[in-house]
């Protein structure tokens, strides 16, 4: 069996989905060969086609990132059959769940059928469990920081206080709100509170 540079299979517990997307990029970008995806969505019934691409690998393709949001919603046979999925290790295919339900008191709500499952165990053992409550003030600081260092971009203090207490806590929407402000900056590289 080839050595392992990577997770046989991993979970993403998160109630901000494209923190999960950002995840799984970094993920894939600290790998040596390019992965396709392929995204489905276990709110929706799973078709056989959907379910094989957990386990088919093409001879000549490249390897396949198989990607399964809104795992939560997998009911117990779902969750059954993917015990001999994930119990051989795939070169060619990297399956990720996605748990994106909403954390309650401080800790992600997972399902005791997915507790009771060996390959779950084998994941926390091995440290296959990416989790994540979501942002946080703190977090949008530092994103705002980040995307104002990118863009050559001075914030001073006092509105990056206001910015941090304006923006909304979902990642999707942050990006969002940061190119509208990068918009309306055009060519100024400081940014004022008006």
């Amino acid at each position: 069996m080839p050595k392992q540079n990577r997770p046989g299979f991993t979970f993403c517990i998160c109630p901000d989905g494209h923190l999960i997307k950002e995840h799984i990029q970094v993920l894939l970008a600290d790998q040596q060969e390019s992965w396709q995806v392929r995204t489905f969505w276990a709110d929706e019934e799973l078709p056989d086609a959907d379910w094989q691409a957990f386990s088919w690998t093409s001879l000549l393709g490249r390897p396949t990132a198989v990607i399964l949001r809104r795992a939560e919603h997998l009911k117990a046979v779902d969750w059954k059959k993917l015990y001999p999925i994930l119990g051989r290790f795939k070169s060619g295919i990297w399956p990720f769940f996605c748990l994106e339900k909403e954390w309650e008191r401080g800790k992600p709500p997972i399902s005791a059928v997915l507790q009771r499952q060996a390959y779950w165990k084998v994941a926390e053992s091995k440290g296959w469990v990416w989790r994540s409550s979501g942002l946080e003030r703190k977090n949008i600081q530092q994103r705002v920081g980040q995307w104002a260092e990118r863009q050559g971009i001075c914030i001073p203090a006092e509105v990056q206080r206001v910015l941090v207490h304006a923006l909304p806590l979902d990642a999707a929407a942050l990006t969002n709100e940061l190119e509208k402000l990068e918009l309306l900056l055009t060519e100024r590289k400081t940014m004022q509170a008006e």
